[in-house]
């Protein structure tokens, strides 16, 4: 594996994920679209950062690239000072849909990952401990057709959980659910992220939803799609409802929307 420091490049002070100039050329009838164009970002180790900006700027390709399923045209990305070339166990991917399997129950569909890797038959715990995290209980022998949109999202989040990855990516994971569902969701997310203190990154087009979930907001601009500027967002945890009414969270999600040129 190359190093970071072979690579010519130091990480910032804590951070356990590196991109380093990210380019993402793709052909279109021909000619060059520009996805990504020299990106670079570091993430520290426990830290939840979203995504946001509008359609095409790149945000799902970036994810994609992070988790080493599409090769960047150019520029490299760092985990924990090890370069990715393609998937790796501690990077777990949660789709914009569940994609579940209906023929297998709640508990079969989060095991999937556990047969997939060959782990030990023995994971009846920690497939239980996930079940309790995600609020599953009572619902662990129904299938896929029984669930809400919202349940079924659980569940997904469940087999993303099982496997204990140290990244987490989640790409517009609520995007089809409706605003009620959703924002509980969200509070849902926070308090699982919190509990286990997973280094996570969120794609979303839902501004407030970034900065209810984030400890930052990477705003991003599209054609070519690229980093617009980083948001701290100063909101003390644990997240909660009432998060939503203080005047840091307002000013926060209107500062991200002025930049993105929606005032």
């Amino acid at each position: 594996m190359v190093s970071v420091e072979a690579a010519g490049f130091r990480q910032g002070a804590g951070a356990v994920l590196h991109l380093d100039r990210i380019t993402q050329v793709f052909d279109k009838r021909g000619d060059p679209l520009v996805a990504l164009s020299d990106v670079s970002l570091n993430v520290r180790r426990g830290e939840f950062i979203s995504l946001v900006g509008p359609s095409g700027c790149g945000k799902s390709t970036m994810l994609k690239i992070i988790a080493g399923l599409l090769a960047p045209t150019s520029g490299s990305v760092y985990l924990g000072g090890s370069l990715i070339t393609e998937p790796r166990a501690e990077i777990g991917f949660m789709f914009q849909t569940s994609t579940l399997f209906p023929w297998r129950s709640v508990t079969r569909n989060i095991t999937l990952p556990l047969e997939i890797a060959g782990a030990s038959r023995d994971w009846n715990e920690r497939v239980a401990d996930v079940i309790d995290l995600v609020q599953l209980n009572g619902f662990e022998h129904h299938y896929p057709r029984e669930l809400s949109g919202g349940m079924q999202q659980r569940v997904a989040l469940s087999r993303l959980l099982v496997s204990d990855p140290s990244l987490m990516l989640l790409d517009e994971p609520f995007g089809a659910l409706d605003e009620f569902t959703r924002e509980h969701l969200n509070t849902e997310l926070a308090r699982i992220v919190e509990r286990t203190n997973k280094t996570t990154m969120f794609v979303t087009h839902n501004i407030p939803e970034a900065v209810f979930l984030s400890d930052r907001v990477a705003v991003m601009g599209s054609a070519p799609g690229r980093i617009l500027e980083v948001m701290d967002v100063d909101l003390p945890r644990p997240r909660v409802p009432a998060s939503r009414l203080r005047p840091e969270y307002a000013e926060i999600v209107y500062r991200i929307r002025e930049i993105l040129g929606l005032h």
